[in-house]
């Protein structure tokens, strides 16, 4: 086998058991490149022996255009292009996982894996290659015609950079891969962390806007305000309030815009907890996805003073940009760009299948969460649709690209539908609850 090409699947084999959500996401794209190579490598060998031998060559050696593999289904057919996968199943009960492993199967170890890989081939058909990592692999690997044993040396993860898709989406409440030491801390803290997420989500609550942001700093949730905010619009006949078009990076955008301006500023929701919305310090108006509906909504808001609004339709945990609505664009050309980024060390507080009224609590329970408040210049009336002339969707663009630029952001036009179908399995939609 070539150098180059057992470099790769050694880099794959031993950085898979090191790594978290994301970063598995790395070896599926080097494991594509090493199969890839190996296709490659037995065309050439193909191609020469027909040189040499004639058409009979050909039956001698074939490319490998079937793959198998002993690894998750998920991962593994969608990426590897495999025709099937033979993996130790999860035990599920009403459709959750339990923890424990499908009995029918059971574990896939020594000789367990080999007959399950028998099962997978026909009769004859062994296996070109097999990989393996250690002594129980050596069941399986007498299977295939060729075995190799990679050895298992620390190695670097492939860069993020270096992937043919880059991961966008992603969901689950732990920040870190969860190591033993790891766990054992969320677990100890986990306690001592939700009775403090109590206090700072009570301080929120109840504490006058002024004031929140040297309270929050006293529990320690230091907000970061940058740029010159807006001062307070002057209730004149015919003026609105600003609009403050904000990056979405967790439900309590709006609110520490709030804080960092020192008042309280009126926002639209979608699918906001009961709870989510009891607790909030402002004024949170439910959207319909029903255009008229929300523009005549968001008119009044506007009407009545600041107005915030999370364009993006949901949150989003990388450094990316979804696809922004237009709708605020044409409501006003009143615009505030505002970046906002939210840094945590523990626990995530955003979810796509979980409830969604623990996401205050789950990011409160940081020890020390962070979050900055970027004002960028007001939206130019050239670039506005009553100013400037420009179309809505232009507009909503333009300010996509002035949020994304200021925070080093890559812009996508994915939208809350293509999240919550790859996370979720649904269109993202909130049914309306019986009796409203």
């Amino acid at each position: 086998m070539p150098s180059s090409y057992l470099g790769l699947v050694k880099r794959l084999v031993s950085a898979c058991p090191r790594l978290d959500a994301v970063k598995r996401s790395v070896c599926i794209e080097v494991a594509r490149m090493a199969f890839a190579h190996v296709k490659v490598q037995w065309a050439k060998m193909d191609a020469i022996k027909l040189a040499t031998k004639g058409p009979s060559a050909s039956k001698e050696h074939r490319t490998p255009e079937r793959g198998c593999g002993v690894t998750p289904r998920e991962n593994l057919i969608p990426n590897l292009e495999n025709e099937g996968a033979a993996a130790q199943e999860r035990a599920t009960c009403r459709v959750r996982a339990t923890g424990l492993v499908d009995s029918r199967r059971g574990v896939l170890f020594g000789e367990r894996k080999a007959e399950a890989l028998r099962e997978m081939v026909r009769d004859g058909d062994a296996p070109e290659v097999g990989l393996g990592d250690r002594r129980s692999d050596y069941a399986f690997m007498s299977v295939c015609k060729e075995a190799y044993l990679v050895p298992r040396e620390p190695v670097d993860a492939v860069g993020v950079d270096k992937l043919r898709k880059p991961v966008i989406f992603h969901d689950g409440r732990l920040v870190q891969r969860p190591t033993p030491l790891a766990a054992l801390l969320a677990v100890v803290w986990y306690p001592i962390g939700f009775l403090l997420a109590c206090v700072r989500v009570a301080a929120g609550s109840l504490v006058p806007m002024p004031w929140q942001y040297h309270v929050y700093r006293a529990l320690g949730v230091r907000v970061v305000v940058r740029g010159a905010p807006p001062p307070r619009p002057k209730h004149a006949e015919g003026r609105t309030g600003a609009l403050f078009a904000c990056s979405h990076r967790t439900l309590l955008d709006p609110v520490f815009i709030s804080v960092a301006l020192g008042r309280p500023v009126s926002v639209v929701t979608y699918s906001l907890s009961r709870l989510s919305e009891f607790l909030s310090p402002i004024r949170t108006v439910r959207l319909t996805r029903d255009r008229a509906t929300d523009a005549a909504a968001i008119r009044r808001l506007l009407a009545g003073g600041d107005l915030a609004v999370c364009p993006e339709g949901t949150t989003c945990r990388e450094p990316f940009l979804l696809r922004f609505s237009s709708l605020f664009a044409e409501l006003s050309d009143d615009i505030v760009p505002v970046a906002t980024e939210c840094r945590m060390s523990m626990f995530h507080g955003t979810t796509a299948r979980g409830w969604k009224g623990m996401d205050p609590f789950y990011l409160f329970m940081n020890p020390r969460p962070e979050y900055t408040v970027t004002f960028l210049d007001r939206l130019p009336a050239e670039h506005t649709c009553g100013g400037g002339g420009r179309s809505s969707h232009e507009g909503a663009n333009h300010v996509q690209r002035i949020i994304a630029s200021a925070l080093s952001f890559e812009c996508t036009g994915f939208t809350r539908k293509d999240k919550y179908l790859a996370l979720a399995g649904n269109d993202g939609i909130v049914r309306p609850r019986k009796g409203t």
